[in-house]
């Protein structure tokens, strides 16, 4: 019934020695627990106790200066003289401090003491702190009553306040050697706790060293050699052979398990294999994703320096910590010039209503940490420029949800706002034109009437001179009455008159006439444009725009007309071509600006087979190869600043090729200068690109 210890099985040896262990352990650990809590409790009441006197003590302390400091106020401002409500108010407050310090001291006697020793040290604090209360209160009475041993009685209380100070000290003193004994007793204690605690495991872990020898013996040979067995498979080597074990106990069933450990480790060999390879095969589309990322970020980091744009990033401060290169090539300025700025700083002042009201927004979008939009505003550029720039920007925030400031893009818009002003000039240009049409059609009609008028005067002057000959002829036979005519004709200037009228009604007729034809060249130039295409006289329309522009060429230049007296009239719209004849002229004229002497626009017309060309040269300094390939992109001007926008050889490009379906080309002419060449096609070919 009761096997031998060899006979047990493993699990009940092996339990053996370590339960001898623990369980002398935990009831070593008990014993020394139990006396170390006694211990700790009794220090920590009388830590506690000490604490909480040191705390009286301190408030005593405190409220016994508070006393001090409030007799002496009432002393010092009754002195200097203060009103009676305010003298009042001070001695209560001194009596209000003086009954906190007896009820201080009322909390203090010998039964809060922890020992004898102690016991006489707080009844000594007790009675200097009740005595000095009674002794303040004298002085301040004798004050009040205006008593003459006033300085007598404060002396006094001030010797009691010493008094018990001192007393406070040395309870201090008391106090500091009592918590270090409590500290070192605290610590023997422990010393004497860990000690037992020691001894007690050591003997148990004696016992289980005796009791382990017995069980190794027990366990056999067997085991040593599965050990073995089993740290060879461990290092990896799965050639080992393990035998097979008809043993029932534990050693068997371990030399079954080292075998099927084998089996496992090559299974896992195997599988640590296939997992390699697949490892393998993830690191290397790690590494074609990570290419990929790389590839990604340089072209975005490519587009973002090939962008007109930049990007920035403000701080919660509206400060901006970045700003892209782009805007430091527009502006000329150093990172260390805007970094750790604001837009506001740098920017120019508000010059309107307008621009003002565009801050106000964007100040209150940055406030309420909303996204803003077209934040339009000036800088002038280190070189001293003037440009203007459009800003966009949203907020970004923190992984705690905090606002971290301001990321965006800005752009430089000085061509679009420059394009925009120019188009409203042109907006104000095609008004006035308008106008100007207008009046000249209401002008139209009176110059008739005066070249009508005229005309009838020139004829009436002329019969008038002949019946005035005739009249003469007739007075030839009575000399008498045809000196007394003479002399009357003579007295009214009547010859000087009939000799100078026919030429003054003729010169009359002239000015009327070229008036005329100006009102009628300004009334076709400035016709509102047409949706339909009409068919149009192209040498008129030279002419008519040689009237418009008079002003612009007759100081700087001289014209010369070929225009093609057979030139058919083409299908177009007149006001469109008439905008292309004015840019080219306008531009020529510029061209010769700044000449000593006038310079020349040749303006010529003829008919090809399939189209009729409009050739308009100068011979000013022309156009430098470099830039003949850019002359008619929108914005490009070789004009100084605020002379052009860069846009007329643009717009002419566009009614010439877009509109009527034509070419307009420029070429070199010959001994320098410019030549542009507009070719219309003709009816038939302008009806077959309308259809």
């Amino acid at each position: 019934m009761f096997l031998k210890f060899r006979d047990w099985p493993l699990r009940w040896k092996l339990m053996v020695s370590p339960g001898i262990v623990v369980a002398a352990a935990i009831l070593a650990a008990i014993a020394a627990n139990l006396v170390l809590q006694q211990q700790r409790e009794a220090t920590a009441a009388r830590a506690q106790a000490f604490a909480m006197r040191d705390q009286r003590l301190s408030i005593l302390r405190i409220s016994m200066v508070k006393s001090d400091l409030a007799l002496f106020r009432v002393i010092t401002w009754r002195a200097i003289g203060v009103a009676p409500d305010v003298a009042a108010s001070l001695r209560a407050v001194a009596e209000a401090q003086f009954a906190s310090v007896a009820v201080l001291a009322e909390m203090l006697d010998a039964q809060t003491a922890d020992t004898d020793e102690e016991a006489p040290l707080v009844v000594a604090i007790h009675a200097a702190a009740r005595s000095y209360e009674s002794g303040a209160r004298e002085a301040l009475a004798s004050f009040v009553d205006g008593g003459a041993d006033v300085m007598e009685r404060l002396a006094e209380a001030e010797r009691r306040y010493a008094v018990a100070e001192a007393a406070i000290r040395s309870w201090e003193n008391y106090r500091g050697e009592a918590q270090h004994a409590l500290e070192e007793q605290a610590e023997a204690d422990t010393h004497r706790a860990t000690l037992g605690f020691l001894a007690a495991a050591g003997a148990a872990f004696a016992l289980a060293a005796v009791v382990t020898l017995l069980v190794a013996r027990a366990i056999s040979d067997g085991v040593v050699r599965v050990t073995e067995a089993m740290g060879r498979l461990a290092a990896g080597d799965t050639s080992i052979e393990i035998l097979g074990s008809t043993r029932a106990d534990e050693v068997g069933r371990l030399t079954l398990a080292a075998r099927a450990f084998k089996t496992n480790l090559r299974a896992l060999d195997k599988a640590n294999a296939e997992r390699a390879a697949a490892e393998a095969a993830s690191r290397a589309a790690e590494q074609a994703q990570l290419k990929l990322l790389a590839a990604s970020e340089q072209r975005l980091r490519d587009l973002a320096e090939s962008a007109s744009d930049w990007f920035w990033e403000t701080d919660a401060e509206d400060r901006l910590t970045m700003v892209s290169d782009r805007f430091f090539e527009v502006t000329g300025f150093a990172p260390e010039q805007i970094l750790g700025t604001t837009r506001l700083q740098f920017a120019k002042s508000a010059r309107s209503q307008e621009d003002a009201a565009k801050w106000v927004t964007y100040a209150k979008d940055i406030a309420a940490r909303r996204a803003f939009r077209n934040l339009d505003y000036s800088l002038q550029t280190r070189a001293g420029r003037l440009i203007h720039i459009r800003s966009n920007g949203k907020p970004f925030f923190g992984e705690d949800g905090g606002f971290k400031g301001y990321r965006g893009t800005s752009s430089d818009v000085t061509a679009l706002v420059d394009a925009q002003r120019e188009a409203l000039q042109s907006s104000r240009l095609a008004s006035v034109g308008q106008l100007a049409a207008g009046i000249a059609h209401e002008i139209n009609t009176p110059i008739q009437y005066v070249g009508d008028n005229l005309r009838f005067f020139d004829t009436s002057i002329k019969g008038v001179a002949d019946a005035l000959k005739a009249v003469d002829a007739a007075l030839a036979e009575a000399p008498e009455a045809k000196a007394r005519v003479d002399a009357i004709l003579e007295a009214a200037d009547i010859p000087y008159l009939m000799e100078e009228l026919p030429a003054a009604a003729r010169q009359s007729l002239d000015g009327v006439e070229h008036v005329a034809t100006i009102v009628r060249s300004m009334k076709e130039f400035s016709h509102p444009g047409s949706t339909a295409k009409v068919m149009t006289d192209l040498n008129r329309a030279v002419d008519s725009t040689l009237i418009v522009t008079t002003n612009e060429w007759k100081h700087t230049a001289r014209i010369e007309k070929d225009l093609d007296p057979d030139l058919p009239k083409i299908l177009c719209l007149p006001a469109d071509v008439n905008q292309v004849l004015l840019n080219l002229i306008v531009n020529a004229s510029h061209a010769l600006e700044g000449r000593d002497q006038p310079g020349v626009i040749r303006i010529s017309t003829r008919s090809l087979a399939d189209a009729v060309e409009i050739r308009i040269a100068d011979n000013g300094p022309g156009v430098p190869e470099t830039l003949r390939e850019r002359v008619f992109d929108p914005f490009f001007t070789t004009k100084p600043v605020g002379k052009g926008t860069g846009q007329g050889l643009a717009i002419a490009m566009d009614v010439v090729v877009n509109k009527h379906g034509g070419r307009l080309s420029l070429e070199e002419t010959e001994g320098g200068g410019a030549t542009f060449v507009v070719r219309l096609p003709k009816a038939a070919e302008a009806e077959r690109d309308r259809g």
